[in-house]
């Protein structure tokens, strides 16, 4: 038989309590920012143990592309919600880096400029979640936060109007002590579709 709800909440509380002294996260079971609700997941599992999964299945360069796909569109609806709020790019652009720290994703510093007539941007990330969970074993030397930088590319993309693409030129995961990301116009120029 199933427990209430109230039931189900006390008896969470009483064994989380045996296993930790830290707080909930939320007392209803709804963790909300920003207007949102939000779920936490372990960086085991998100996005290292989600890359293993992946490239077991279907191959490394796969999981790559799903998750900077998956990044890709994050980093727009981000971007899209963050100038919503203050009808500024260059302060939603801002607001993206904060929430960079805010949601515990890494310390992050974002620039842009002009290089023969084009908008560049970079992006240097400092303690990457997703650079972080891989051990040296797994990382072995490789550039590893496909996330990201589909995130990266998705901002800036929604920036400038149209698509771009992110390199990541330095990773932690490859003995670097931050990850660093240049974000370029796709060759092919095309208008970004509404999400």
């Amino acid at each position: 038989m199933f427990k209430t709800r109230e039931e189900a909440l006390k008896s969470s509380r009483g064994i989380m309590g045996m296993i930790t002294r830290d707080p909930a996260f939320s007392e209803d079971s709804r963790i909300e920012r920003l207007g949102r609700r939000f779920v936490m997941v372990s960086t085991e599992y998100f996005v290292t143990g989600l890359m293993h999964d992946i490239t077991e299945f279907a191959g490394e360069e796969a999981a790559a592309i799903i998750l900077y796909r998956g990044g890709f569109n994050s980093g727009r609806v981000i971007f899209q919600r963050y100038l919503s709020l203050v009808n500024d790019r260059e302060m939603a652009l801002e607001m993206c880096a904060a929430s960079a720290w805010y949601f515990g994703w890494g310390i992050a510093t974002v620039y842009h400029e002009e290089v023969d007539g084009e908008e560049i941007g970079y992006a240097r990330i400092y303690d990457s979640f997703e650079a972080e969970e891989y051990g040296d074993e797994d990382a072995l030397g490789e550039k590893r936060c496909h996330f990201i930088r589909g995130v990266l590319a998705g901002i800036m993309s929604e920036y400038a109007g149209r698509i771009y693409e992110a390199e990541e030129t330095k990773c932690k995961a490859a003995g670097y002590d931050y990850c660093e990301f240049v974000i370029r116009p796709r060759e092919e120029v095309e208008s970004i579709p509404s999400v």
